[in-house]
């Protein structure tokens, strides 16, 4: 698929181009010189206004290929896919109040802040694998689909905070079944979520073992990740100060979730332990399938340099000429 690395080019510098030759073609008006004679002019005065016309438009298109070269077009060779090591990764990721809740109030780093960093930390390390997001709070929805734009992605994660989604709730499983779904057309030898949450699922969530049974047909493991520490979080009031507030995660259905899909279920009481979980998934989630990552691309840059330098060389040859027979 042929693709373009700089878009930005053909966004800014064509537009340019086109108002620049319009005002050129309708605005532009030939210097006027005075000459105490004009027989120097007459063979000029017979060929009309071609010989400024023709290399006006010869610039014009050697300025239109150098922002094409600009650009970059190009598409990947095919004949050079290469199997790496990597597996279909969706992140499921719990975006409800709860989550600002501060656990340690020394460096005051909310849950979500902390669930985010560590989250793109694993992004970083998982160059090859197509990688998702869903968040869920009082509903789930898909916040980035299976991509190997981890850049997109991170910066999809960055701007998750719990207003993302309004809505008040912890639906759990509703979570897990929009991620399944987008894990579903997935051909990948290994397919894997990594569920992250901070509380008991809300009575509107759908029954568990919808959820699992969906994972199961599917062939998708669950991580689960239980995150908070276990006396509450803290959050400031305006008026009260610090506040406490006790939330606690459903330890006994995260395992439920991990046992009955063959993942593992971990807790998470800070950040340190955090980073040990991710890195212990990847670790185990290591896997050798054939994906589309290409050694080499075909790239068409060099056509449209090669262009506008004959343009231009054209358009040299042809004013030299012009003032030659004059």
């Amino acid at each position: 698929m042929l693709e373009v690395v700089y878009p930005y080019f053909l966004f800014i510098g064509l537009p340019i181009l086109l108002i620049a030759a319009l005002f050129r073609w309708f605005s532009y008006k030939e210097p006027v010189y005075r000459y105490s004679s004009l027989l120097p002019l007459k063979a000029l005065m017979y060929r009309g206004q071609w010989h400024t016309i023709i290399p006006f438009l010869l610039r014009l298109l050697a300025l239109t290929s150098i922002c094409l070269a600009l650009a970059r077009f190009r598409e990947p060779d095919e004949r050079t896919k290469v199997p790496v090591k990597g597996v279909d990764i969706m992140l499921v990721f719990d975006a409800s109040g709860s989550m600002q809740l501060i656990d340690d109030r020394s460096t005051e780093r909310s849950r979500i802040d902390i669930a985010r960093d560590e989250a793109i930390k694993f992004i970083k390390k998982r160059v090859n694998d197509p990688m998702g997001l869903v968040i869920f709070s009082g509903v789930a929805v898909t916040r980035c689909p299976l991509t190997l734009d981890k850049h997109m992605l991170e910066e999809l994660l960055k701007q998750t905070t719990v207003e993302t989604i309004p809505v008040e709730g912890t639906v759990l499983s509703d979570g897990i079944i929009v991620a399944a779904n987008r894990l579903k057309k997935s051909k990948a030898a290994s397919r894997i979520m990594i569920v992250l949450t901070d509380g008991a699922p809300s009575p509107n969530d759908i029954n568990p073992k919808v959820a699992v049974d969906l994972a199961k047909k599917l062939g998708i493991k669950i991580y689960t990740i239980g995150i908070g520490a276990p006396d509450g979080g803290w959050y400031f009031n305006n008026f009260f100060g610090w506040q406490q507030h006790r939330t606690q995660y459903n330890e006994q259905l995260l395992n439920y979730y991990a046992k009955e899909t063959g993942g593992s279920s971990f807790t998470a009481r800070n950040p340190q332990e955090l980073e040990k979980i991710y890195d212990t998934i990847d670790l185990l989630e290591r896997t050798e399938h054939e994906m589309p990552v290409y050694a080499r691309y075909l790239e068409y840059f060099m056509y449209f340099l090669w262009a506008a330098a004959l343009l231009l060389l054209a358009e040299l040859l042809m004013t030299t000429l012009i003032w030659v027979r004059l």
